[in-house]
């Protein structure tokens, strides 16, 4: 039986998706990325203030030290998933995902 090529020599078929959210306190107004359903979402949120976002829906997390955070996912629940900096609960982003 031939063999066929695994681990990471071999592509990722899956497309990605990467976004990335400036929010530095001043009237930060949300956007919306449409993301395809499967797909890699690289999410980068650079922000001058310390704090955590996440994506409640998703159960995703991630700590902001008055940098940068970044979470990785697979794009698996279709829906509108908000990404949401506390303290303030502030909006960043919404994904939707079809």
């Amino acid at each position: 039986m031939p063999l066929t090529a695994t681990g990471p020599a071999t592509p990722d078929p899956r497309p990605v998706v990467n976004v990335h959210i400036e929010h530095t306190g001043v009237d930060h107004r949300s956007s919306r990325h449409r993301v395809a359903l499967g797909s890699v979402v690289n999410l980068t949120v650079a922000s001058d203030a310390a704090g955590r976002v996440s994506i409640a829906d998703l159960g995703l997390t991630t700590e902001i030290g008055g940098g940068t955070g970044r979470v990785q996912f697979t794009a698996l629940v279709t829906g509108s998933h908000a990404v949401v900096l506390t303290p303030g609960n502030v909006e960043l982003a919404v994904l939707e995902v079809t």
